[in-house]
């Protein structure tokens, strides 16, 4: 029998172990891209790099010329949580390590008016890393962490039927997982030359991609405005992972079926509206808004591990192992609005950028629920700027001619030119303190970070 606690206690423990706090996309939370972070991340209709494949894959066709671009920012937390009051959990609060993700996009400028564009990020310590844990009384910041860490691609592409209009669609493209593991357990079970049997395991892996369409559009309002809408549709990772053990006691067979679930590196539904408007030759003020259904986690077990009975399971051993149960943390949609100026010198090449933002809390406060999921109120301040080793920043001497040889410049049709820029930022974010009288923790603090951005164009 002491086999048979063992096997199934080593099983548990893989899945009970208390780790980083599990975590939103982070393009999510701290956008990409050097030039649009700077301007306080309002980059629906102001984006004119190969980030816009992520931002609003029609504005790929404002890409001055086409480019690549290499991005790495850092960032550092200082979310914390205090207790106030004995009925404040005991356990102490996950951490929040800080990290550092690098970036790349491309645009490439095709003919007839089309455009091409990716976007790439992922974490510089290590380019997939996962880290669960099942519901635990310690207070969690459940939209930053690293329990789970990939390789993020959104690919796009754009078409401009008309000047006055462009039109985008784009992809991203996740990896979701079902593991598999039957366990044999002969309990005290001897073999004819007297050792006991071993145990048998059988594992299998499966791997789905699943994808979320990007859609957008980009409007020219005359001369000196643009309008610009956005649409991304939920993305995350889901595992899946069937345990069941089989335990053999005198000749009995002893099933101990149990079912792991998991919803990581969540992306939610979001819809985003913005605008741009050159105030001046040398001033661009942009500000846009965005909706994040975070409601699809309402009845989720995010970013908890689930542990349940696998469907039609005659006998279960839950009740004997105690697993933790949660209450669904109550997930809501969650608001953003950001505004942002862009003052260029020298004949565009020097940039000065400033901006802000403003994000609701996806959670309500704990209260009296079976859980101490964290969430707040974020204000976010921004400045930045960048050079550019030739031509400038702005795109006004653009003219898409729609041939059969891709874009053209006015006076520059028949000459090859290339630039090199080079972009930074550094943002605070400010989570205001905030108190719960029921769960006795009070809890809020700061993250900065900061990057740059190098980018190679040509035409």
């Amino acid at each position: 029998m002491r086999r048979f606690v063992f096997a199934s206690f080593a099983l548990f423990a893989t899945t009970l172990v208390h780790d980083d706090a599990s975590a939103n996309a982070p393009e999510d939370m701290f956008g990409t891209g050097a030039r649009i972070i700077a301007m306080g991340g309002a980059g629906t209709a102001s984006s004119r790099d190969g980030f816009a494949a992520y931002y609003n894959p029609a504005a790929l066709t404002r890409c001055p010329d086409s480019q690549v671009s290499v991005d790495l920012r850092h960032t550092l937390y200082a979310l914390d949580v205090d207790r106030t009051g004995a009925d404040a959990p005991a356990a102490t609060t996950l951490p929040l390590e800080d990290e550092t993700r690098f970036g790349a996009a491309a645009c490439l400028a095709l003919p007839r008016r089309f455009a091409l564009g990716f976007s790439i990020s992922g974490g510089l310590q290590n380019l997939t890393t996962m880290h669960l844990n099942s519901m635990t009384p310690a207070p969690n910041f459940a939209l930053y962490g690293q329990s789970l860490q990939f390789v993020s691609i959104t690919a796009g592409a754009a078409y401009r039927p008309i000047d006055e209009v462009s039109i985008g669609v784009g992809a991203s493209v996740l990896v979701n997982s079902r593991l598999g593991v039957n366990a044999y357990v002969p309990v005290l079970q001897q073999n004819p030359n007297g050792t006991f049997r071993d145990i048998a395991f059988n594992v299998s892996y499966e791997m789905t991609p699943r994808a979320a369409p990007y859609l957008g559009v980009l409007v020219e309002a005359g001369e000196r405005a643009r309008i610009g809408a956005s649409f991304r549709g939920e993305l995350a990772h889901d595992l899946s992972m069937p345990v069941s053990i089989t335990a053999v006691f005198l000749g009995f067979n002893l099933p101990v079926p149990i079912q792991l679930d998991a919803t990581m590196w969540y992306s939610p539904r979001t819809i985003s509206i913005g605008a741009e408007v050159d105030a001046t030759d040398r001033l661009l003020l942009t500000a846009d808004a965005s909706w994040y259904d975070y409601r699809a986690l309402e009845n989720s077990a995010y970013p908890y591990l689930r542990i349940t009975e696998i469907p039609d399971t005659v006998v279960s051993a839950l009740p004997l192992l105690g697993v933790p149960v949660s209450d669904a943390p109550g997930f809501r949609s969650a608001f953003a609005i950001r505004a942002g100026a862009e003052a260029t010198f020298l004949d565009g090449r020097l940039a000065l950028r400033a901006g802000y933002g403003l994000r609701t809390s996806a959670l309500p406060k704990p209260g009296a629920r079976n859980t101490t999921l964290l969430d707040g109120m974020v204000h976010m301040i921004s400045v930045g700027g960048g050079y550019a080793f030739g031509r400038g920043w702005t795109d006004e001497t653009e003219t898409p001619d729609g041939d059969e040889d891709g874009i053209r410049y006015e006076g520059e049709e028949d000459e090859s030119e290339r630039n090199f820029r080079l972009d930074g930022f550094a943002r605070l974010a400010v989570m205001p303190t905030q108190s719960d009288t029921v769960k006795d923790v009070r809890y809020g603090g700061t993250i900065f970070d900061f990057g740059g951005t190098f980018t190679f164009g040509w035409r």
